[in-house]
This record gives structure tokens, C-alpha cells and sequence, in this order.
């Protein structure tokens, strides 16, 4: 009889732990990443280059001189498609370009991590 109590008194203690451990790791992978969030963003994105983008196209004319200028930033590049962003740490959110390689004619990733606002 103590046997069986005390073996299911152990499994209901790993369970109770396994389910603590989970909710504590949710909560603290949550609050890490607002961390590193509000880094990047007061720093300016440091970890992203910046990217000058030519584009064949005259459907982007009107963003295509300020994609050019090297001040925008590349987020990621997959599925077709480039994303850049423009990085300043006086703006509150971030809006993303999203282009299609086909508009574009070529993409240079500068060797610069900080921001043309310095």
C-alpha cells in the first residue's frame, strides 16, 4: 500500500514540477525577448545591416531614392521576397517594405551597422 501511494505521491510531484517548469520558461522566453526588443529598437537596430536596393522597376519610384540611400535596413530575405526596414530610435514602430526579387535589379548589403541618423 505504500508502495503504490508513494510512487503515484512522486509522479504527481514530477508532473506539478514539469508543468511549473514549462509556464516559468514561457513567461521568462516572453519577457527576454521584450528585452532584447527594446534594445535593438533603443539602439537602433544594430544587429541588422543596412542595404542599398535598386530596383528595375518604376512601380517603386517614389521609395526608390530612399532605398537607395543606404539607410534602410535588411530584416530578411526569403521566399521570393526582401525585407527591409528603416531604423530610427525616435520612431515608436517600425514599418516593413516588402519587395519581390523579380523588381529587383540588385541589393547591396553595406558593411555598416549603425544608423544614418547619427
Amino acid at each position: 500500500m505504500y508502495k503504490g501511494f508513494l510512487s503515484f505521491f512522486i509522479f504527481l510531484l514530477i508532473l506539478i514540477f514539469v508543468f511549473l517548469y514549462i509556464i516559468i520558461s514561457y513567461h521568462l522566453g516572453a519577457d527576454v525577448a521584450i528585452f532584447h526588443y527594446k534594445h535593438e529598437q533603443t539602439n537602433d537596430f544594430p544587429s541588422y545591416p543596412r542595404v542599398k536596393v535598386f530596383v528595375k522597376s518604376d512601380v517603386y519610384k517614389e521609395h526608390f531614392n530612399d532605398w537607395k540611400s543606404g539607410c534602410y535596413r535588411l530584416l530578411l530575405k526569403n521566399n521570393g521576397n526582401i525585407y527591409i526596414f528603416y531604423s530610427s530610435r525616435f520612431l515608436e514602430r517600425v514599418g516593413t517594405f516588402v519587395i519581390p526579387n523579380s523588381k529587383i535589379e540588385s541589393v547591396q548589403i553595406l558593411p555598416f551597422y549603425s544608423s544614418c541618423t547619427n
